[in-house]
């Protein structure tokens, strides 16, 4: 009876059904899309929960959702700001850093955070477009134009209460279970990023 039960069990429970409601205005309204968007969800969720036990997703499961959402909608812009992501964590790392580099400019930029993991995603957004875009505008603005409305793209980054914004912590989090992440928009974001910081 329980092979029964899980075999036959909604695709979603009703907390996840409401977050899926809120993200309605960035999910596109076409069934297939929308279909495609819950399989990778509940794919993530399914191998979390295989992983790490029953229940293991808690506040990270509405974020991976929205992760999920960009990768799907804008998979350039969120390509960028993950590239942004892994090359400030390389800096990190690296004992020979200067004041140029890509987290000192980003931080400095912000005023806001000490920490980069804590930074908002939509603030680093703001200024990984003031850092970078304004150096190569153009390259970035034909990889862009591919994405749908930059607007509804930050507006996602922006959505929900104060825990439930994005922020760079939650890339790190969610990336394991990105499953709809083209590597091909990642190399060239982290390619362009690469020639301007160099």
């Amino acid at each position: 009876m329980s092979k029964y039960k899980l075999l036959y069990s909604p695709l979603l429970n009703v907390d996840e059904f409401r977050w899926v409601n809120e993200l309605s205005f960035v999910i596109p309204g076409n069934p297939r899309s929308i279909k495609h968007i819950l399989n990778i969800y509940s794919l993530a969720r399914a191998y979390r929960s295989h992983k790490y036990g029953f229940n293991a997703f808690g506040v990270l499961s509405k974020k991976m959702l929205k992760f999920i959402i960009l990768l799907e909608r804008w998979p350039y812009a969120t390509s960028l700001m993950l590239a942004v992501v892994i090359r400030v964590k390389y800096e990190c790392y690296d004992r020979n850093v200067d004041k140029e580099t890509l987290h000192n400019r980003i931080v400095n930029n912000c005023h806001c955070v000490d920490d980069f993991k804590l930074l908002k995603l939509h603030r680093m957004y703001e200024a990984v477009e003031e850092i970078i875009l304004g150096r190569s505008a153009r390259i970035f603005k034909d990889m862009l134009s591919k994405d749908h409305d930059n607007r509804l793209f930050k507006n996602c980054l922006l959505h929900g209460d104060e825990g439930e914004v994005l922020m760079v912590k939650d890339f790190d989090d969610s990336r394991p279970y990105a499953f709809n992440m083209n590597s091909m928009f990642f190399d060239r974001a982290a390619g362009i990023i690469e020639q301007n910081m160099s």
